[in-house]
């Protein structure tokens, strides 16, 4: 994403709202490199203060936390990495203006973006690129007897072919330099072992010692049995699960990463709202949900809207529309479909959003043709919205807003073709219509017990809270 500038809106009171310009255009430009090591830390990411939607307000205080924790983790002479020198350098300023704001501020983050321009020719994949040679190997690493139960253990054929040059190449980026080559479950104890040999020159201490200790600093409620589950599922998500399932679908044909990616990934996520008691919803949730849907987990989906009091208000409005359908249609409130039917349809939005709610919409009143043609249009303009690069190729959108529908009426994909290509994943779509909609991962339990209470079972200590107490 090209940026030009990141201006910071704050109001405070019945103040009207300030505009200034916030001087972090290198870290809204390069986002998912920086939180990856934030990520690895136990840190607070980045990437949501900057995903506004241009109505919804944060606590200044916040962000002011987040920031001066990433500024304290850049500012580290062994990282030798020139962006994160650019990065503690942009937030020093940044965190000042932040400093200076009066007591209760809200604000949100305004990217800026640059014109595009026409794109460069991508670069031919190379003919030994790593994402072919595993193609290979997996195309003759299937003997009959694996082929015959292929489809059981969730593997499928290969959607290289149906990849452009780009996207290839973003796939082979992923294995060569990400390990995505290793297995979903085996990552986890090689990730262990490399942070082991990393030793963090102020400290001393190695990598998983100092994930430790941030995150006690953070949560110091934690006892040692939650807070060794909590290193375990941050080896198990570091490097984007999403990006691992998505790598290894394609190059591996392994349909169960892909939706263990996620689903894990939305459970994951719903624990944090639980860990730090945050009650209610939130617009970027609505993305997460489709994703857990896409997924076919409607059990997380279920347990994210357990959180809400009602509608969301305040947000953007076509977001809120999208994740009020959600909500109507998964707790079976009748009297809030009825009252979304009209506002969605005579909602404005840019085409990419009014695609799904054009979805929703059919799926409201039950017009299958609606929904086959919104799906349709959602697939067009899926990459126009504001997602990342693993959401890019295969629509989980479309696939989330497909779950939907037959969550509300077995027939609404009737007039919808499942077997097209891509970016729809019909191979994907197929398998998960043999597996349950409430998945379980044994493979959790066997690196922590506690991950298996609070990953598969949904249940969490009840230190933690109800979720009804205010953010601390």
């Amino acid at each position: 994403m090209a940026v030009n500038d990141v201006h910071l809106i704050s109001k405070h009171g019945t103040s009207p709202p300030t505009t200034v310009s916030l001087g972090v255009r290198a870290i809204a430009a390069n986002l998912s490199f920086i939180d990856r090591p934030l990520k690895k830390a136990g840190l607070p990411e980045l990437r949501r203060f900057f995903e506004s939607d241009g109505e919804s307000w944060l606590k200044a205080s916040e962000v002011l936390s987040a920031f001066e924790k990433a500024r304290a983790f850049f500012h580290d002479d062994p990282l030798d990495e020139i962006l994160f020198e650019v990065v503690a350098e942009q937030l020093g300023p940044a965190n000042e203006i932040l400093r200076g704001l009066p007591k209760d501020s809200l604000v949100r983050l305004e990217v800026i973006q640059s014109k595009p321009r026409k794109p460069a020719k991508p670069k031919p994949v190379r003919s030994g690129s790593s994402l072919q040679a595993a193609v290979a190997t997996a195309a003759k690493a299937k003997s009959p007897k694996r082929a015959a139960t292929a489809a059981k253990q969730g593997e499928a054929k290969p959607l290289q072919s149906q990849l452009n040059a780009q996207q290839r190449e973003y796939v082979q980026m992923l294995l060569e330099d990400y390990r995505c080559d290793a297995d979903l479950w085996a990552f986890p104890d090689i990730e262990r072992k490399a942070r082991l040999t990393e030793i963090d020159q102020r400290s001393g201490l190695n990598s998983l010692e100092c994930l430790r200790r941030n995150l006690r600093q953070q949560q110091p409620q934690l006892n040692d049995e939650e807070c060794e589950a909590m290193v375990e599922m941050n080896l198990l998500s570091n490097l984007d699960l999403i990006e691992r399932g998505l790598a290894r679908r394609i190059a591996f044909n392994m349909l169960s990463d892909l939706r263990a990616a996620l689903s894990l990934d939305a459970r994951m996520s719903w624990l944090e709202h639980r860990r730090y008691r945050r009650k209610g919803g939130s617009y970027p949730d609505a993305w997460t949900i489709l994703r857990a849907l896409a997924a076919k987990d409607v059990a997380i989906a279920r347990c994210f809207l357990d959180l809400v009091d009602g509608p969301l208000r305040g947000g953007n409005r076509a977001v809120d529309l999208l994740y009020n359908a959600m909500l109507a249609i998964l707790t079976e409130d009748d009297a809030l479909q009825r009252d979304l039917v009209g506002k969605i349809a005579k909602q404005k939005a840019p085409e990419a959003y009014k695609a799904m709610l054009n979805v929703v919409g059919g799926i409201l009143s039950e017009e299958p043709s609606v929904v086959a043609a919104g799906l349709g249009q959602v697939m067009k303009t899926f990459r126009r919205a504001f997602f990342h690069d693993e959401e890019k190729i295969i629509c989980f959108v479309a696939h989330g807003l497909a779950e939907l529908a037959l969550e509300k009426n077995g027939k609404l994909l009737d007039a919808f073709d499942v077997a097209q290509g891509m970016p729809w994943d019909a191979a994907f779509f197929e398998w998960l219509r043999g597996e349950s909609s409430s998945p379980v991962y044994p493979e959790l339990a066997k690196r922590s017990p506690l991950l298996d209470q609070w990953l598969n079972r949904f249940k969490i200590p009840d230190s933690w809270g109800s979720g009804d107490e205010d953010d601390e």
